[in-house]
């Protein structure tokens, strides 16, 4: 039932619709939209992924943890990267943001300073994402055919 929800004004709850069906907007584009809302049979029913957020997450709002790429000395923001990753990093780390290697400045709460690493060799970030990973099996599957696929050409 929605019994937690009966004190709330009808603007504030309004509110709440809002942000399960519309989600948040974060740089990589729009996350934890796990309602969708039929406003004209006014019915609610969970999008795809909203059973699994709801049983990993623990009824916690997770917190978007990504760091802002911002290339020196201009202040441009390039992208973003995963928390943990950036907390691993270290200042003159190369890594391929997009299709361009970044050399990394310094890391400051929240922020990933960088320059342009002129084509070094770089190292590839690591995203943590809502779904499930990629199985083994898969994998597998996907390497044969890759293979087969070359073998072909």
């Amino acid at each position: 039932g929605a019994t937690p929800y009966a004190a709330l004004s009808p603007e504030v709850f309004g509110e709440v619709l809002d942000l399960v069906t519309d989600g948040v907007v974060t740089g990589r584009g729009r996350r934890g939209a796990y309602v969708h809302h039929d406003r004209v049979n006014s019915v609610l029913r969970p999008r795809r992924g909203a059973r699994l957020a709801a049983t990993t997450s623990g009824g916690a709002i997770p917190e978007v943890a990504d760091y802002r790429v911002v290339l020196e000395p201009d202040d441009t923001v390039v992208g973003t990267v995963n928390e943990d990753w950036a907390i691993e990093s270290m200042a003159g780390d190369v890594f391929l943001l997009g299709s361009h290697t970044w050399r990394i400045r310094r890391i400051e709460p929240g922020t990933v300073r960088v320059v342009d690493a002129e084509g070094a060799s770089p190292s590839v970030p690591f995203w943590l994402g809502e779904a499930p990973a990629r199985t083994d099996e898969l994998s597998g599957s996907v390497s044969r055919l890759r293979s087969e696929v070359a073998s072909w050409l």
